[in-house]
């Protein structure tokens, strides 16, 4: 079975006519083809916020969203049906704060930091398993050695 995205779901389930012509002209209008170096930076931002924001969120992953928001300087919690404006924008810049690890998690934890009281800024596995993954591909490129494969990755993370 063919999985279908939302546009393909709709033009299936309308069986042509007036919404598959405004859909198509609509997708051919936003959608481009992205040159290799917009993927690069596509894929680098990626990265680079992924890791931001598994830093800035580390010490409070998991935690009870209560407790959370006693903490002074909380994050914001977002309702399902807020919408982020200027404003709300401008608001969240002034609330991130790189918090320490050494009221929140002093212990360390395999799936999050590994060192006992982590300065503010640690990474936890969900950067570190990119970090490997990163390496591991690098190391097959530059050896040449592909396909790719679970004992590549496998000596990767050991």
């Amino acid at each position: 079975m063919n999985s279908l995205n939302r546009r393909g779901f709709l033009r299936a389930a309308a069986g042509g006519g007036m919404l598959t012509t405004v859909l198509t002209a609509r997708e051919s209008a936003t959608t481009t083809t992205p040159t290799p170096a917009d993927l690069d930076r596509r894929i680098c931002g990626l990265l680079i916020g992924s890791a931001v924001g598994d830093a800035l969120g580390g010490p409070i992953e998991f935690q009870d969203p209560a407790a959370i928001q006693r903490l002074p300087d909380p994050p914001h919690h977002w309702l399902p049906d807020e919408r982020i404006d200027a404003a709300a924008r401008s608001a969240t810049a002034a609330r991130l704060r790189l918090r320490s690890y050494q009221t929140l998690r002093p212990v360390p934890e395999s799936y999050g930091q590994w060192n006992v009281n982590s300065p503010a800024g640690t990474i936890t596995d969900d950067t570190r398993h990119k970090l490997v993954l990163l390496h591991a591909l690098r190391e097959a490129e530059r050896r040449g050695t592909w396909p790719f494969g679970q004992r590549e990755m496998a000596r990767a993370f050991l």
